[in-house]
């Protein structure tokens, strides 16, 4: 196999990382490619946050949906480091924005969970806020729990995130209802007129 042929499957177990471990966790999927998109330049999955959804209820709630998304977001380089362990430390740059969206959602949590959430503006995009040093720690921890689980998650899941992978290989764009299907190894209708097909 080419280096392009390695890199083709190294992405496509990436995405179906983030897409499997997404539609387990009861995240909305929109979409999973392997096509560059208007949002997204190389591809990626597209579907609702579930810490956005759950930012009008109780406390409890939008730290487990907080959870569920920094899941979401390291599934993918979990799938990757699964299907090719890497050699070395260093974390590949291409994980660099999942690393970086699972560090400020365990930002968000530790300052909901310490009573500081008014600090946290209800918009997208980056936030400036003060962190102590408890703070940074509590970051740290939540942080690795959460990877830990994570990395668990996709060992568990891991036959269903190969037959993502190979289908998003031979298909590029699979749907919410196509992942559910591989998710539980049973046949699905190919849609007409979709993106991919």
């Amino acid at each position: 196999m080419n280096s392009k042929g390695k890199i083709e499957r190294l992405k496509a177990y990436h995405e179906a990382g983030h897409a499997v471990v997404a539609r387990t966790l009861g995240i909305t999927l929109s979409y999973v490619t392997m096509l560059p998109t208007d949002d997204m330049p190389a591809g990626g999955a597209l579907g609702n946050s579930a810490s956005w959804l759950a930012r009008d209820t109780d406390q409890a709630t939008r730290l487990a949906a907080i959870e569920k998304d920094m899941k979401a977001c390291l599934a993918g380089p979990h799938a990757q480091k699964r299907y090719q362990p890497r050699k070395n430390k260093r974390t590949p740059n291409e994980w660099a924005s999942d690393f970086n969206l699972a560090k400020s959602l365990a930002t968000k949590a530790v300052l909901i969970t310490n009573g500081r959430g008014a600090d946290i503006p209800m918009r997208e995009g980056p936030f400036k806020v003060t962190l102590e040093f408890d703070d940074l720690v509590e970051i740290e921890q939540l942080f690795n729990r959460i990877s830990n689980e994570t990395e668990a998650l996709v060992a568990e899941l891991w036959s269903a995130i190969t037959r993502v992978a190979e289908e998003l290989l031979s298909r590029r764009t699979l749907f919410e209802d196509e992942v559910d299907a591989l998710i539980a190894d049973r046949p699905f209708a190919v849609g007409i007129g979709r993106v991919g097909q």
